[in-house]
């Protein structure tokens, strides 16, 4: 598999979180945040809103590495960023309380270890890949998760800002 194949892949993904993101800005948007003391739903929210920069960091991250990628250890270097967020994203679930965010915190760690898992497998290519190749079903549904869950967390949580 070329290495333009994998960045493509790669920015396929990159694509639908990025997308998932922006349509469930409206959404969001709409939801109710108030400014009452700070209750046990607002602790949880303050815990998931701090994942916004940090994503958005590792995005950014990500794409830059994922442009000069040209050599395994890039790609791996690119699947290791990807995973180090999937455990923040973990460590902050158990950080809440409300089930719902737990929940949505436990899809978006899952999409983000799947996405790091497909990198990996980009990375070292088997001699003769099968005609349909898991790391691209993996891809997919690592996007899917990831843009659902932060859809959901972006509803119950407003002020999480990311791409």
């Amino acid at each position: 598999m070329s290495s333009e194949r994998r960045y493509g892949t790669w920015t396929s993904a990159i694509v639908l979180v990025v997308a998932g993101a922006i349509s469930s800005a409206g959404c969001a948007a709409q939801s109710n945040h108030t400014d009452a003391p700070q209750s046990a739903a607002n602790r949880d929210c303050s815990v998931v809103e701090q994942l916004g920069p940090e994503w958005t960091a590792m995005q950014r991250s990500v794409v830059q590495q994922g442009k000069s990628a040209t050599e395994k250890k890039d790609l791996l270097a690119v699947a290791d960023v990807e995973a180090a967020m999937g455990d923040k994203i973990r460590a902050a679930q158990s950080s809440v309380a409300a089930p719902e965010l737990k929940a949505q915190l436990g899809k978006w760690a899952e999409g983000t270890a799947l996405s790091a898992k497909a990198q990996r497998a980009e990375a070292s290519p088997t001699p003769d890949p099968a005609p349909s190749d898991p790391a691209d079903a993996d891809t997919v549904r690592a996007g899917r998760l990831i843009s659902d869950a932060t859809a959901a967390l972006r509803q119950a949580c407003p002020q999480l800002k990311l791409p």
